[in-house]
């Protein structure tokens, strides 16, 4: 996890990049038990359980990469001057029960509209992914989803790769367009299906084929990219409903993708 609160006090809310002092009393935002500061010069700061805690959620199936992520992307806000928060508890406006925790929440400067900013974790569901969106859809917060440099370095070192549900869905939603972190920058992707051909020859009673092109549902290959800035070319932006989900907003690109390619 990234962030911790100090003592009890649940209103002392810390990020790992913003602490050295080992000694303090850092508590987990969602159990409340001890944990450690972890901050070296190779890994991204980070806190952990001091204890072996295994009914707290709380940072799990968070990479190294996903931490890097969330890491950029609070230090780019932070340095811009916007108010910023990682891992942000946010209380729905519904219920006095039901809350989650935003990757990245930003409020722009100028403006009371936030954003959350979300970096998907190694097995996180499409149904989990809708019910986040559908949160945030009716607390009125535009929503950005993030793919971290593991899904880069896929695209980077591979013609074909393949694609996962939440993924397509992803794409989908935000109008054919996936948003990556490539560990340096953000990246605005266009992706589609890949085609083979199978290869045509004789058969065994000595009869020719023609090769027949078909298209693997599976794998995709990167159809071209474009660096982008969160800062100065994104913008909130209104959409309707989709599929179940209510009519919300989202955090996208101000142009047309294929003006930038």
């Amino acid at each position: 996890m990234y962030t911790a609160i100090i003592g009890s006090d649940e209103n002392r809310i810390v990020a790992a990049r913003d602490c050295d002092d080992r000694s303090l009393d850092y508590r987990c935002p969602e159990c409340g038990s001890q944990l450690i500061l972890k901050k070296g010069a190779i890994k991204t700061p980070h806190f952990a359980h001091k204890d072996n805690v295994l009914d707290c959620e709380f940072g799990k199936n968070e990479s190294e990469a996903h931490l890097r992520a969330k890491d950029y992307l609070y230090q780019l806000y932070k340095n811009y001057g916007d108010e910023v928060h990682a891992e942000y508890r946010i209380k729905d406006k519904d219920s006095d029960f039901r809350y989650i925790f935003a990757d990245i929440y930003v409020v722009p400067q100028g403006t009371d509209m936030p954003i959350a900013i979300e970096i998907p974790t190694k097995g996180v569901t499409v149904a989990e992914i809708m019910d986040r969106i559908d949160f945030y859809n009716r607390n009125n917060i535009a929503v950005l989803w993030l793919q971290d440099e593991t899904f880069f370095r896929k695209m980077d070192e591979h013609d074909e790769f393949k694609v996962s549900e939440p993924v397509k869905f992803l794409y989908k939603y935000f109008y054919n367009v996936l948003y990556v972190f490539d560990g340096t920058d953000i990246l605005a992707c266009k992706i589609k299906n890949a085609v083979h051909k199978s290869s045509g020859g004789y058969d065994r009673y000595g009869d020719y084929h023609d090769p027949v092109e078909y298209t693997c549902k599976t794998i995709y290959n990167l159809t071209g990219y474009r660096e982008v800035s969160l800062l100065k070319q994104f913008s909130r932006n209104r959409k309707d409903g989709y599929g179940w989900l209510p009519p919300g907003y989202i955090y996208r690109l101000k142009y047309d993708i294929a003006k930038l390619l």
